[in-house]
């Protein structure tokens, strides 16, 4: 009688185990499509993936996008006009001319631009974007690159990248070549949300701002970000952390 007993627990645990080896067998297989669907897509010739939905404890990693891909379906001259009119408060967009998006996108893309760049949009308890002890910096991007030449100033506009309306980064070769270090030095100061921030030991830091640094995400699909160093004309904010 023992050894029936036995037999039939070990079918059982048995069954039991090619169950979740089936079910993780099948969570393996869709990983690339969870992790990245537009890869998956390609590799099936473009054929429909179903994507599960995400859960609350694992949100989408949020991708770094410049603003000439997040604008993308904005054309250029508007783009550019949009862009040029921005108005940060210590690094923070606190205003914008919408004139030249309204030519080009629909309400609901215009409102989903607008919730991507104001932090305070839908906040019941606004945000002040002070820096305690230091006064409000206003950059007017217009202004900022007013002596920076035609091609310069729209490589700078369409590199820039923000997260909650908050500067993350930039290319700034172009400047550079145009304001010298000193000016550039001036401009990111400007554009920094942190001008006191600590230096990073991974690449040149100043007023807020790394140097020879970029913007990414880390963390293996955590959804962080942070500064790190690279041979490109990049700087990266301390908010980028």
């Amino acid at each position: 009688m023992k050894g029936k007993i036995k037999a039939m627990f070990l079918c059982l645990v048995g069954v039991v185990v090619c169950v979740s080896m089936s079910a993780a067998g099948e969570l393996l297989a869709f990983d690339p499509v969870y992790r990245n669907p537009q890869t998956a897509l390609k590799a099936q010739g473009g054929s429909r993936v179903e994507v599960p939905a995400r859960t609350a404890e694992a949100p989408a990693p949020m991708a770094l996008k410049t603003m000439g891909e997040f604008l993308s379906d904005v054309p250029r001259a508007e783009r550019l006009a949009f862009l040029s009119s921005l108005m940060l408060k210590n690094g923070h967009i606190v205003s914008a001319y919408l004139a030249p998006l309204r030519k080009s996108v629909s309400e609901d893309r215009l409102n989903e631009i607008l919730d991507t760049i104001y932090a305070n949009r839908h906040l019941e308890k606004k945000l002040s974007f002070e820096n305690p002890g230091s006064p409000a910096r206003y950059t007017e991007i217009s202004e900022l690159l007013k002596n920076v030449p035609h091609d310069a100033r729209e490589e700078f506009l369409d590199n820039l990248v923000f997260r909650n309306g908050a500067f993350l980064s930039a290319y700034v070769g172009g400047l550079r070549k145009s304001l010298g270090d000193e000016g550039l030095r001036k401009a990111l100061r400007a554009l920094a949300t942190n001008p006191a921030a600590p230096e990073n030991p991974k690449a040149l830091c100043w007023g807020g701002t790394c140097q020879y640094a970029k913007c990414v995400l880390v963390g293996n699909g955590s959804g962080q970000s942070g500064c790190r160093s690279t041979d490109l004309d990049w700087s990266c904010d301390s908010s980028c952390n």
